[in-house]
């Protein structure tokens, strides 16, 4: 569920340069190129329109029209991370050469925060195909694989990512860019562990049931073999009992009252069969790590 907050940082940044990219991400629909290329944020939002209609050809067209500019330290643009990361999935999506991008990203850090230079380490993985690097910024790698559809999800990285989100309050950083994508990080990281693979799906459907049908059946036939030990040992306990109730009458018959008081017989041992078979079950439960979910 969006929240207070999230909808108030979706209604601020429509007036901003971030407009477009709030519009490729929550969008099922693809944008149309912006006719004014002299604006950074404009080819910005081409290189990722052409990302995701998978148009390698406009791609190399707008990163050309980049590759003109002769960056310098103050130049704007490079300390943008959005156009940077626009930047770096056109590169990355259609393998084109990264020693330019990699040029400007290396000068951007000469007045980069800790963050930003967080950020653009990120980029700088991506760029190598590394999307699991440890302390990368992971929402930034799923959110260009879900634009690019170059997916390399690992388990881990969505899971870590999407547990360390949840649990922030939003606003999740300092950065409404790195907030952007964190947020679509975690509706990339509920769909995808919401798929479920083959082997996943056998788990489901097939071992699972199998496994709860003959855990039961388990936890039955060593309760049958408790109860039969039970009642061998109590027959037994009566037998050694009478045998010495002679010698000890004293010591003999009120553990004879009290065993026939508290209903320990056969009758009294069957009774016990549900509790045991419980106790079983969960003792097998416990042994396999195996949690039932409930309805």
């Amino acid at each position: 569920m969006v929240s207070i907050e999230q909808n108030d940082l979706i209604q601020r940044l429509a007036q901003s340069p971030l407009q477009p990219l709030i519009s490729e991400l929550t969008s099922p629909q693809i944008g149309n190129y912006a006719q004014d290329t002299a604006n950074a944020t404009n080819l910005a939002l081409n290189l990722l329109i052409a990302v995701r209609q998978n148009d390698k050809v406009q791609a190399e067209k707008f990163l050309a029209v980049f590759a003109k500019r002769q960056p310098t330290a103050d130049s704007h643009w490079i300390y943008d991370n959005y156009v940077l990361f626009a930047i770096v999935c056109a590169v990355t999506k259609f393998s084109l050469d990264s020693t330019w991008i990699s040029s400007v990203i290396h000068l951007s850090l000469s007045r980069a925060t800790q963050m930003d230079k967080d950020i653009r380490e990120t980029l700088r993985n991506i760029l190598a195909g590394n999307f699991s690097a440890k302390n990368d910024y992971h929402q930034i790698s799923m959110v260009y694989q879900f634009l690019a559809k170059d997916e390399h999800f690992q388990d881990e990285q969505v899971n870590k990512t999407f547990s360390a989100l949840w649990m922030k309050s939003f606003p999740f950083y300092n950065d409404d860019f790195l907030d952007l994508l964190s947020l679509k990080a975690i509706e990339v990281a509920v769909v995808k562990k919401s798929f479920l693979t083959s082997q996943q799906r056998h788990d489901l459907t097939i071992f699972l049931p199998a496994f709860d049908r003959r855990a039961n059946l388990l936890a039955k036939g060593f309760t049958w073999l408790i109860l039969l030990l039970l009642i061998v040992a109590v027959f037994y306990g009566l037998v050694k009992l009478n045998g010495v109730e002679e010698k000890f009458p004293n010591l003999v018959r009120p553990i004879l009252f009290l065993i026939g008081v508290s209903g320990v017989g056969v009758f009294g041992i069957l009774g016990w069969r549900k509790t045991i078979v419980k106790w079983v079950r969960n003792a097998i439960d416990a042994f396999f790590q195996f949690k039932k979910m409930k309805d």
